[in-house]
């Protein structure tokens, strides 16, 4: 399980780094109509630009390992689904806020928090409504299967 939960991880972070950067050109663009790759508070805390660069993209990384990695939670089959889902989203939560805060994604408000929060935790809800259907699909056409082939084996 730890070496799942590592591979898990660090392609997590591998594509973490990516996102993260790509979150923050756009955001940006859409912010103020300019293409930045960080924030004008980010490069003026760091002092330069590759240092800038480099801790969102180590930070953007550490949230990427942070979620791929928790996802080993869900093949715990001893917690419940509810719950497996309620840490995980907790999980990234956790680490996310210190992360956008530190990054200047967001304003340490309470109105930015609670808003980012909300969406997060909307978003969450949305995927993991998704999968849940389509589990339950896939249980449905196994258990379909199993009714077809258990008379079958009788005969």
């Amino acid at each position: 399980m730890l070496k799942r939960t590592l591979q898990l991880a660090f392609t997590g972070f591998i594509l973490g780094m990516a996102i993260g950067n790509i979150i923050a050109i756009v955001s940006s663009y859409a912010a103020g109509g300019e293409v930045l790759v960080f924030s004008p508070e980010l490069l003026e805390k760091t002092g330069s630009a590759a240092s800038a660069l480099l801790l969102q993209t180590l930070l953007s990384g550490l949230m990427g390992a942070v979620s791929f990695g928790g996802v080993i939670l869900y093949e715990i089959d001893s917690l419940p689904l509810p719950a497996v889902s309620i840490i995980h989203c907790a999980m990234i939560l956790a680490v996310y806020f210190p992360i956008a805060f530190s990054l200047y994604w967001l304003k340490p408000t309470v109105r930015d928090a609670g808003t980012m929060g909300s969406i997060m935790i909307a978003a969450y809800a949305v995927i993991w409504l998704i999968m849940y259907i389509r589990y339950r699909m896939e249980v449905r056409e196994m258990n379909e299967l199993l009714e077809v082939e258990i008379p079958a084996e009788k005969a």
